[in-house]
């Protein structure tokens, strides 16, 4: 169970296969995961495949297949044309009423199911190809929704 080993451990080691995927404190896997799988295992949901556009020290942009460009924090280790994963946490995914201009990471999104599960509710939501859950305290019905994440809560994977 993951968040038994988050809670219980000094350091965590994510298999695959036979196969090392991961390694460290509980902490520095959750902020940076090494690959896909483990960002999955960790929790995290899977929000776009993309390609390295432009990468600095606060910030890297990503371009996704669908033409989108998705801001993230910085990671020095990614260069340029380098294919990525970019994750989060639902709890970090937003809905907003509109965007402001210049915003960066808001995307146009569809509501196509809410399970009330008392003080939050779950949302299964189809955008950019994907559908995905999303846990959240906000109330929101079906439809057309935005949806908004701060850079620095978005993971970049290389697997």
């Amino acid at each position: 169970d993951r968040r038994e080993a988050l809670s219980m451990s000094d350091r965590i080691i994510i298999m695959s296969t036979g196969k090392i995927i991961a390694k460290g404190d509980s902490r520095s896997l959750w902020n940076s995961p090494s690959a896909s799988f483990a960002a999955d295992f960790l929790g995290l949901v899977k929000l776009f495949d993309g390609v390295v556009a432009k990468n600095g020290p606060q910030e890297v942009d990503v371009s996704t297949r669908d033409n989108l460009l998705v801001r993230c924090r910085g990671s020095g280790d990614l260069e340029v044309g380098r294919e990525v994963q970019i994750f989060a946490d639902p709890y970090d995914i937003n809905f907003i009423e509109e965007p402001r201009t210049g915003q960066d990471n808001v995307w146009t999104a569809e509501v196509k199911g809410v399970s009330f599960m008392g003080r939050e509710s779950d949302y299964q939501v189809q955008f950019g190809g994907n559908t995905m859950l999303i846990r959240s305290l906000a109330r929101v019905s079906t439809g057309k929704v935005y949806l908004s994440v701060d850079k620095d809560a978005l993971v970049t994977t290389a697997d």
